[in-house]
């Protein structure tokens, strides 16, 4: 089986560890040893003589974990040094319960790392801070929430400040009995009138921790949750603050929650604090936030591990073994067995066909088990580590694979003190290093993102040139239309201020809406339709309504007896409120709408309409310049010869010159 992910080496180690391992199946649901062919040619990216490590910490499984950890992380450390990247390297475990140690451990070093379904979303200490200070705004006389929104970060009081708060709220109790007024006294109280003694330079940081948790209190169940959440982020520079604190794990986090709430659009918070509750209850582990543009070491389980593959794989927890109970009760094949005597303690003998039952299941459950070392073990590039804690009853899970392969790992492992020792696979097959630490660690280094790697340089292609907008070249009527909100006579004229006269820009809309439908004043229908889009405009004062309706059949009777109206019904096509946007020839993107386009046979023709009034052609012909009406038409043929590819005749048409329509063609 050819392999192209480990380099030679570390593919030789690998045969010498699976072999003894797997060795020959002898039944259709275990898995045959086949060894792998090396066929990758790259090298890793450190020169050494072992690639395969087992660091195991003795001890408790309590007391050494964090130490099997800290160790682990030391010699990534090492590793990062040499040229590799925290986006190298993942850790893989059999169940998530083992990644708090893991986790931990990359923190103390400031290891950038990304937990997939690990110790839970809902757990993380940023979270939980959040969390305390929502139930605190919900109810500020719960006194555990108050505590903890007091000493979180956004609020900032010390622990000394919170003992005198809790020794004043004492005294107040003691003058409460002693008054004959026994009654629970919430240390909320002790926020208004704090103690005499109670700090002098934390008394600022009191009175904004009342203030904010009042007005969020006030706010609660009238605004969202994600907005009573935001308050808080922006009064108190909570982001700020973790970001300070190099924290940047914890503000992704933050962010996720917020995004979060905001989807499910919660609005009470006794809502958002049940979903938490039940979140929790279930143990459904929220994956975390995702790191974006940096490397990240990456922690999962190994069976979401399958089909990955990296150049650093650390195999956590080792000595873990799965669980093998049956409760006295064995379903396997179609059959069934039970024990009768597993909850009486009286008995320690087992039906037989029980026994036979049990034991092919547990040899099922070891065969998978081993599938699952060989996945896990594979899944490594340039560099394979095992790492756990070994004792008198930790000797377990993977572990066991381990003795099988590594015939000198027992005798190491009870040796006094710490070691380091290379071990051969096998006989006198490949070299591993064999790393035993005990005690606690004494000195702990941490990581910098400034270790230039050794690897081959990063591609980079060469970066655009940097982009500088450009406002749009917009015409007047484009920008009327794009206005937001959309004009209205009541913006425009107060109702106090209205006259019997409809603003020009009604009568020119309602005209234009016109002539695109082609509706014309003889239309059926046409005044019920006229009426109702002059009230949408805003219109509302009947005599100003009748003011606009009459303008505006006047100029399209005007229209419809010219023409040029009788041009554009026999027309080929007609194409009304054109829309279109392109770059000019300088580059500036321009956008606008033809009110007209049409063809006959093959000639195209642009209309312009105008509302305007003149008095004659001569003043016609001045508005048009005046406005620059020539030279916004001029665009439009500018635009329609660049996505058209063909040339129309320009016209600008007038429907009120001496009560007749008049245009004039712009060239």
């Amino acid at each position: 089986d050819a392999t192209y992910r480990a380099h030679p080496a570390l593919v030789n180690g690998l045969n010498d560890l699976l072999a003894p391992v797997l060795g020959q199946a002898r039944n259709d649901w275990e898995a045959s040893f086949s060894p792998l062919t090396p066929a990758r040619d790259r090298a890793p990216r450190i020169s050494d003589e072992t690639f395969i490590e087992v660091q195991l910490a003795v001890g408790t499984k309590e007391e050494a974990m964090p130490l099997a950890a800290r160790t682990a992380v030391e010699r990534l450390l090492d590793f990062f040094d040499q040229g590799y990247s925290p986006g190298d390297v993942a850790i893989l475990c059999r169940a998530s319960t083992s990644f708090a140690a893991y986790e931990d451990a990359l923190d103390k070093a400031q290891v950038p790392f990304i937990t997939l379904a690990g110790r839970g979303f809902f757990q993380r200490p940023e979270i939980r801070d959040l969390v305390n200070v929502m139930r605190a705004a919900a109810d500020p006389t719960d006194d555990v929430a108050l505590v903890g929104a007091l000493r979180s970060p956004g609020l900032g009081l010390s622990d000394v400040a919170l003992y005198h708060l809790a020794h004043g709220r004492d005294a107040m109790a003691r003058q409460a009995r002693a008054a004959n007024a026994t009654r629970h006294i919430p240390l909320w109280e002790v926020l208004s009138a704090p103690p005499d003694d109670f700090p002098r330079e934390e008394l600022a940081h009191l009175t904004f921790a009342r203030e904010t948790l009042t007005t969020m209190h006030v706010m609660a169940g009238r605004v969202p949750v994600a907005d009573l959440l935001k308050y808080y982020l922006d009064n108190t520079d909570y982001l700020a603050i973790l970001a300070g604190a190099g924290q940047n794990r914890a503000v992704r986090n933050v962010r996720k929650l917020l995004a979060d709430i905001q989807t499910a659009r919660l609005v009470q918070v006794a809502s958002f604090l049940d979903w938490i509750n039940v979140v929790r209850d279930v143990d459904v582990r929220e994956g975390e936030a995702p790191v974006v543009a940096e490397g990240a070491v990456q922690i999962m389980t190994v069976h979401r591990a399958k089909g990955l593959e990296f150049p650093i794989v650390v195999l956590g927890d080792i000595t873990r073994a799965p669980g093998g109970d049956h409760g006295g009760v064995v379903i396997a094949d179609g059959w069934i067995a039970w024990n009768p005597f597993s909850s009486s303690g009286k008995d320690k003998s087992e039906p037989l066909f029980y026994e036979l039952l049990r034991q092919q299941e547990n040899r099922k459950g070891e065969a998978e088990d081993k599938r699952l070392f060989y996945v896990a073990a594979t899944r490594a590039e340039d560099v394979l580590i095992f790492n756990g804690v070994v004792n008198s009853r930790s000797q377990g899970g993977w572990y066991r694979w381990l003795q099988l392969a590594l015939p000198e790992l027992d005798a190491f492992v009870k040796e006094e003190g710490e070691g380091k020792q290379v071990c051969r696979l096998g006989m006198g097959g490949a070299g591993v290093r064999c790393v035993r630490v005990e005690g606690a660690m004494t000195s702990y280094r941490t990581f910098s993102a400034e270790t230039e790697a050794l690897g081959p340089p990063i591609f980079l292609p060469d970066l655009l040139t940097t982009f500088a907008p450009v406002a749009d070249a917009l015409d007047e009527d484009a920008r009327q239309r794009e206005q937001e909100p959309e004009p209205r006579v009541w913006r425009i004229f107060p109702p106090e201020e209205a006259h019997a006269w409809a603003p020009a820009w009604v009568v020119g809309r309602l005209v234009h809406r016109a002539i695109e439908l082609e509706r014309m004043s003889d239309a059926p229908g046409f005044a019920a339709w006229l009426e109702a889009s002059a009230r949408g405009l805003g219109l509302s004062d009947d005599a100003m309504i009748r003011n606009a309706l009459g303008r505006v059949r006047r100029l399209l009777r005007n229209l419809a007896a010219s023409d040029l109206w009788a041009e554009i019904l026999a027309a080929d096509q007609r194409l009304h409120e054109v829309p279109y946007a392109y770059l000019d020839p300088n580059g500036v993107p321009a956008r606008g709408t033809i009110d007209l386009l049409y063809r006959v046979g093959d000639h195209w023709t642009l209309v312009d309409f105008k509302t305007d009034r003149a008095r004659d052609r001569a003043e016609m012909e001045a508005i048009i310049a005046e406005q620059g009406y020539d030279e916004q038409v001029r665009r439009y043929a500018e635009a329609v010869r660049a996505l058209l590819d063909v040339e129309p005749r320009t016209v600008v048409c007038f429907l009120d010159v001496e009560g007749r329509v008049a245009w004039s063609v712009v060239t």
